[in-house]
């Protein structure tokens, strides 16, 4: 009978104590809303969001949410940081502290870009780039970031102006000679931001190559066309410069490149920001012949093998 009696108090015991420790971790937490704004970002189609919440030098709490326009969450109360930003991409993300919380586009290979370039072998790049990382365009990304954000145990609503970090530079090389012997364009844009900094929305001050895709346009003419998309450029006072560098492979074997500064229409004003209207460049004429044997060949280890086209070329 005194068993019995000491197992049932024991029994309440425990299930008092255990009933106390979840009411104190509760009482920790209390229900806030986040809301997801797109007036500034209207053609945003993301999958689905994330919210970082920033505290002291912790490692940053993701939380998630299905539905873009928002949904509710729970944090204890507190002084935060928050960096809202899309989900469902291969974009990467790294730093553990608001100030430096940074994301940025895999790293890729011109191999992976084309089939004109080689594993392992070098490939000729614009005078002053040749530390430049290669990273793949970014995906499209939408962000905002608050600075400071101080939650009460009042429900308290966190809303995000959602801006698109992305933005599109467009380039026409047109009147470009001998043309229709070329079977393959890449070309790649220097000097170019290689991450976003979320928290602040604006590009970092680190320079990369993005390679692209070119491609004829409209049927009989001289022209070629591509666009690629970048974190932006130059976001301080001090000014990087900025070379378009296209490849071409011929039809006989030939592997010829030109390389084309680009850093005044870049800091123009008009295509800063990239935008729909392209930067049009007068194209050089590709020296052609159709002796395979003359002037190369086919790719070689020694970057030397690239014919450069040192053809005057105005924008």
């Amino acid at each position: 009978m005194r068993k019995t009696l000491l197992y049932m108090i024991g029994g309440m015991l425990l299930l008092t104590s255990c009933h106390y420790k979840d009411l104190e971790y509760s009482d920790l937490l209390h229900n806030m809303r986040v809301v997801f704004l797109w007036d500034e970002a209207p053609d945003a189609a993301p999958e689905s969001m994330l919210m970082y919440v920033f505290s002291g030098e912790a490692q940053p709490v993701t939380m998630p949410f299905a539905d873009i326009n928002g949904g509710p969450a729970a944090l204890a109360p507190a002084t935060y940081q928050f960096i809202a930003m899309n989900d469902g991409t291969e974009l990467l993300t790294r730093g553990t502290r608001f100030e430096e919380f940074e994301v940025y586009a895999p790293e890729t290979s011109m191999p992976s870009v084309s089939r004109m370039f080689a594993a392992n072998r070098a490939f000729p790049v614009a005078p002053g780039t040749e530390n430049q990382h290669v990273y793949m365009e970014p995906e499209w990304l939408q962000t905002h970031g608050i600075e400071s954000f101080a939650l009460t145990e009042k429900t308290e609503t966190v809303e995000f102006m959602m801006h698109e970090a992305v933005k599109v530079y467009h380039f026409i090389i047109e009147d470009v000679e001998n043309l229709e012997h070329v079977t393959a364009v890449t070309a790649t844009l220097s000097g170019m931001s290689e991450s976003w900094l979320a928290g602040y929305d604006r590009c970092s001050d680190t320079e990369c190559l993005i390679p692209f895709t070119m491609e004829s346009v409209g049927e009989g003419t001289a022209s070629v066309a591509g666009e690629v998309r970048s974190f932006g450029h130059c976001p301080h006072t001090e000014i990087h410069n900025h070379f378009l560098t296209v490849y071409y492979e011929m039809d006989n074997g030939k592997k010829l490149y030109s390389v084309i500064d680009v850093t005044e229409r870049l800091h123009d004003g008009e295509h800063d920001n990239g935008g729909d209207d392209p930067i049009v460049i007068e194209g050089p004429a590709l020296p052609y012949s159709d002796d395979s044997e003359e002037g190369g060949g086919m790719f070689t280890p020694e970057v030397g093998e690239w014919i450069e086209v040192n053809e005057d070329i105005y924008l």
